[in-house]
């Protein structure tokens, strides 16, 4: 009985280690699909001269998941209110993400279009090409030390799965 206790705490442990390694990939191919996402928008905005709802709208049909549903709603609201109120919009919708994001990147992106002057199209993709340059930044540097700390998370759940089994046996 104790060797399958062994086994089982061991197992769980490492098991934790192997999803803080998924959690941190997926933080990563979340945050490049938000600057997939940006850099679409920016796009329909500078190069096609597209109104900011219909740039979201047409955003949205190249996204999947809650990209699309969020894009969707945003566009559609903006459509029924004036293109000032965008940053209660995107707070308001952004606020259903928090299943995709987590912590200081959700921030961050409710609060990327609080810049003021979105008046004119010029404008509206400076900012928005700012907050996906930041995004294309640490994006860099997370997967520069992807294979580090995906490393030190595994060797972590399987050292301190060892640990508790010496302390409990």
């Amino acid at each position: 009985m104790k060797w399958i206790g062994f086994l089982l705490i061991l197992s769980g442990c490492i098991g934790i280690g192997y999803s803080y390694v998924n959690e941190y990939r997926g933080r990563i191919e979340t945050l490049s699909n938000i600057r997939n996402m940006m850099h679409y928008i920016q796009e329909m905005i500078t190069l096609e001269k597209l109104p900011l709802s219909e740039a979201i709208a047409r955003t949205a049909q190249r996204m999947e998941g809650s990209y699309k549903t969020f894009l969707e709603e945003v566009a559609r609201q903006l459509d029924l209110f004036s293109p000032e109120e965008l940053v209660t919009i995107w707070q308001t919708q952004g606020r259903q993400m928090k299943k995709v994001l987590g912590g200081k990147d959700l921030e961050e992106f409710l609060h990327c279009m609080d810049q003021s002057g979105f008046a004119s199209a010029a404008s509206q993709g400076a900012v928005i090409r700012q907050y996906e340059s930041e995004l294309s930044k640490r994006v860099t540097a997370l997967t520069r030390e992807r294979e580090e700390k995906c490393k030190l998370y595994r060797s972590l759940g399987i050292l301190s799965g060892i640990f508790i089994c010496v302390l409990l046996f």
